[in-house]
């Protein structure tokens, strides 16, 4: 059985916001809080004290970067939060 902080959900693209406008802001608002832009963003995980960012990579123009087979680079961080303590947003509500 895999543990709640295992599960993997995609992040709606934007083209899909108004299916589900708020687990989008509330993503949004966490890329913004750590200093990532959303629109790289390929993948976003948050377990216990720790938040794992995947994104894509660009070079120093501001394009996305490419492999020699044409696949997008990827860039893996991982940041360390306080997952514990609830501040609450009253945007959520």
């Amino acid at each position: 059985m895999r543990r709640r902080h295992e599960i993997v959900r995609p992040i709606p693209p934007p083209q899909d916001q108004l299916k589900l406008p708020k687990v989008r802001r509330q993503v949004e608002r966490i890329c913004e809080s750590i200093g990532v832009d959303f629109a790289d963003l390929a993948e976003l995980r948050i377990q216990p004290d720790l938040i794992v960012v995947i994104t894509y990579a660009k070079d120093a123009d501001g394009e996305y970067t490419f492999s020699d087979t044409g696949d997008p680079v990827t860039r893996f961080d991982s940041i360390s939060v306080d997952t514990d303590t609830r501040l609450g947003d009253e945007r959520d509500m």
